[in-house]
């Protein structure tokens, strides 16, 4: 009988501090899981606006066993003007990308990073 697997997949989780998503169109970052997992990536934009988060474009996918995958999540166009005017109006922006991963055996772990954004 083969041994249960009970432990949550490793994961690798990398982006850049500060990041210019006006240039890029979105927000980037670099994932990598020790065995073979699907992951889901998701982020918000913090405008410091009355609590109001606009939400990031969500990436679904699969991994390979130590591979890295680089990952662009992308901004609306309701997200790109209220971004281009707060950074305009010298707000501090930042953003919170959040990562699940999830192996064959369906144990979960997850991830997250907050960067600022610049202009």
């Amino acid at each position: 009988m083969p041994a249960l697997d009970l432990r949550p997949p490793l994961l690798g989780l990398r982006t850049g501090q500060r990041q210019r998503p006006l240039r890029s169109n979105g927000v980037f970052l670099r994932l990598r899981c020790d065995e073979p997992c699907s992951y889901r990536a998701y982020g918000r934009l913090d405008l410091r606006r009355r609590g109001r988060k606009i939400a990031l474009s969500q990436r679904l996918g699969k991994l390979q066993a130590q591979r890295a995958v680089r990952l662009r999540l992308g901004l609306s166009e309701v997200a790109v003007r209220s971004l281009r005017s707060a950074l305009r109006r010298g707000r501090r922006v930042r953003t919170r990308v959040i990562v699940r991963v999830r192996d064959q055996r369906g144990n979960l772990s997850k991830g997250s990073r907050l960067m600022r954004l610049v202009r």
